[in-house]
């Protein structure tokens, strides 16, 4: 049992880290996709008003 307790203690710190990543990620996905919302939202808005001159390049 003493040999595994370092490789079990090593697995533990290896899986919160995983999560730890997977969560930060997921987090910075979420407020990536809710700053183009906004953004969208916000060219939406300037459109209707007649104010938005900037007009999108096309590719």
């Amino acid at each position: 049992m003493g040999n595994k307790l370092p490789i079990l203690l090593l697995l533990l710190i290896a899986v919160i880290v995983f999560l730890g990543a997977t969560f930060h990620a997921e987090r910075k996905r979420a407020r990536s996709e809710e700053i183009k919302r906004i953004i969208q939202d916000a060219e939406q808005s300037l459109d209707q008003s007649g104010l938005n001159t900037y007009k999108k390049r096309t590719v």
